[in-house]
């Protein structure tokens, strides 16, 4: 019966989530999907869609060629996009229902058996699949990376149970689960996304906690020797890399308006507020734009930041105490925090989104669900009702979430109802009002003054950040419309002291850019820009190499030579090229420019160099590089 009723929870789910298909692209849904167009449109081979994302360390090939299968199968919409990430929703939600079978047959929750164990499975599985704070991951293209990263992981979990149940029963097929299953799963949701390596350190949570030896026994050693190296190994290495400024962790932070340390005081805020969206779930928690929480500086600011510290404490002393009493709670517990452990510690990520609740809510789910049972259980007899009210109870909270969740779902169909609830909450966001006065701007006819309001709320910020970027789209809105540039916005934009140039101002500028070359304005040409961003990089304390860096240098290489200023262009192009992290294109811009001077020997060797970095399946890369070559034949004739 229980299977009919999940089957049920997975139809819910499907019915609930169908309105926020026809939602749209968000953030950096386009620049992870530009591959897929660059494959759709033949400048590339889908090879190269599948293997050239750059947005982690590992490159996430299997979720790019799980993108690439859904377009083929399903079209290229953003509505077929977001519909593969909802089934595979629906096939995690299979997964959790069948993890928690699997812990209450090896007796996770003690004595539960027969209905009250089904009635545990259901409530936990369907809770999971429909709680709201998932929203936002199912409904954001992208995450398919996070998806499908806890995809393989549950996988993993899974042949780990099975396998340590069999292990003196059937050694063989155990062998087979224990080490040939879960290394690849684990290798597979690594590829997915960079989270999938916690798999085995989840695996020795549930050897601690799930087959633990009884009272009195001790540990075989090899138990023991895999809970070390799968969860101490990792933690000792994490610090090690900290303590001694690895470049994989402290490079990042250059280009952050935070340090290592105020990101880590900072995150210990962030998972209780998590552990509360979470607990009780709402607009005022939900949503994309979190870019307006609070920094902790040091531990009293804000004073909430010790507290938080100290709170976490507790529970893990509180955990590692229940480990034999209510051991769902310590691997619920350890579930969370392992789950987090990528991306909300040492790494120099941005600070809060929801997104990163995925695997980790599994845990909270395990020891809510550890905690209910264990209250039932040692009820005395006079409350033999509580059951009863156990079971209604969690009738109600499933039909609270699926109301929360279909809102949500509701809120996601529009890009104007995520504004607007946006604006409702988190008024102080960066991101709110820079997507908010391009909503205004791409209307018919384009709202000028609501967008002028709105970039004027971020110039009145105290955050210097968020006044250069209020100057960039007042300059914008301005060039645009057909007005002329503000001096003084100019001003704000390039001159003052030296900052960090966070992605989201290279995107800004980059925008700024285009729209300049698409349509002259009057006090910001293109050869000005150009001369702007020159003047900024000049003083910049950053390292050439940095991102930001390079890439400002090229777009001035750009727009000298928008203006016809070519010897310019080609300098700026050079530095661009001589901080040794540019991409190919930027030396094929280069050896054009190069080749326009009729410097033929120049241009050859920077071809040869972009030639020796593209990658296999850059066909519109290595076309450009053919035609630059023949046209260097032509010339010597």
């Amino acid at each position: 019966m229980w299977k009919l009723a999940a089957a049920v929870s997975l139809l819910a789910a499907a019915l609930i989530y169908w309105a926020g298909l026809n939602g749209p692209l968000v953030f950096d849904d386009a620049q992870n999907l530009a591959a897929l167009n660059d494959w759709l449109a033949g400048r590339t081979t889908w090879l190269a869609a599948v293997f050239g994302n750059s947005s982690g360390m590992l490159g996430r090939s299997v979720s790019m060629a799980s993108l690439v299968a859904n377009i083929a199968v399903l079209g290229p919409t953003t509505w077929s996009l977001k519909l593969g990430n909802l089934l595979i929703h629906l096939v995690n939600g299979l997964l959790v229902f069948a993890l928690l079978s699997s812990l209450a047959r090896q007796g996770l929750w003690g004595a539960t058996e027969g209905r009250a164990a089904r009635w545990a499975v259901w409530l936990g599985g369907t809770a999971w699949l429909l709680h709201p704070l998932l929203a936002s991951t199912v409904l954001y293209v992208i995450q398919r990376m996070a998806m499908l990263s806890t995809l393989f992981v549950l996988l993993a979990m899974l042949a780990y149970l099975h396998g340590r149940a069999q292990l003196h029963t059937r050694p063989v097929l155990a062998r087979v689960c224990l080490l040939v299953l879960v290394p690849a799963f684990t290798i597979l949701g690594t590829l997915a996304k960079e989270n999938g390596i916690v798999a085995p350190a989840l695996c020795a949570l549930l050897e601690l906690t799930v087959f633990r030896p009884r009272r009195g026994q001790r540990m075989a050693w090899q138990a023991r020797t895999f809970i070390s190296l799968a969860l101490a190994l990792p933690a000792l290495i994490a610090l090690g890399l900290t303590i001694a400024q690895a470049p994989v962790v402290v490079s990042g932070y250059a280009n952050r308006p935070f340090t290592l340390i105020e990101r880590l005081l900072t995150e210990c805020r962030v998972l209780w507020d998590y552990l509360g969206a979470f607990l009780a779930p709402s607009s005022a928690h939900l949503g994309l734009y979190h870019d307006d929480y609070a920094i902790s500086r040091s531990l009293t600011k804000p004073p909430a930041t010790l507290a938080a510290i100290l709170g976490w404490l507790f529970v893990l002393i509180a955990a590692w105490r229940l480990r034999r009493t209510i051991p769902g709670v310590t691997l619920g517990i350890g579930m969370f925090l392992i789950g987090h452990s990528l991306e909300s510690t040492i790494f120099p990520l941005l600070i809060y989104f929801e997104h990163r609740n995925y695997l980790p809510s599994i845990g909270l789910t395990i020891a809510l669900l550890s905690l209910v049972i264990f209250t039932i259980h040692a009820t005395p007899t006079r409350l033999a009702r509580l059951p009863a009210i156990a079971t209604a109870s969690g009738c109600l909270l499933i039909g609270a979430l699926a109301l929360t969740t279909f809102a949500q779902a509701h809120v996601w169909s529009s890009n104007e109802l995520l504004l607007r609830q946006a604006l409702k909450n988190h008024p102080n966001s960066r991101w709110l009002r820079v997507d908010l006065i391009q909503a205004a701007m791409s209307r018919q006819p384009p709202a000028v003054d609501e967008a002028l309001l709105h970039a004027d709320y971020l110039l009145a910020m105290n955050d210097p950040m968020a006044r250069k970027f209020g100057a960039i789209e007042r300059l914008m809105v301005h060039c645009a419309s057909g007005r002329p540039a503000e001096p003084e916005m100019v001003g704000v934009v390039f001159d003052g002291p030296g900052s960090v140039i966070e992605p989201d101002l290279l995107l800004a500028l980059d925008n700024l850019s285009d729209g300049i070359v698409a349509r002259p304005c009057s006090g910001l040409t293109a050869s000005q820009m150009a001369d702007g961003l020159v003047r900024m990089l000049d003083r910049s304390p950053l390292d050439p190499g940095t991102l930001g860096v390079w890439r400002l240098r090229y777009r001035a290489a750009n727009l000298y030579a928008a203006a016809g200023q070519i010897d310019q262009a080609i300098e700026q192009g050079k530095l661009a090229i001589s901080a040794g992290n540019a991409q190919p294109q930027v030396m094929i811009f280069v050896a054009g420019l190069l080749l326009e001077r009729g410097d033929k020997e120049a241009a050859t060797h920077v071809l040869d160099q972009a030639a020796a970095m593209l990658k296999p399946g850059e066909v519109q890369g290595a076309h450009l590089v053919a035609e630059l070559r023949a046209r260097i034949r032509a010339s010597t004739k």
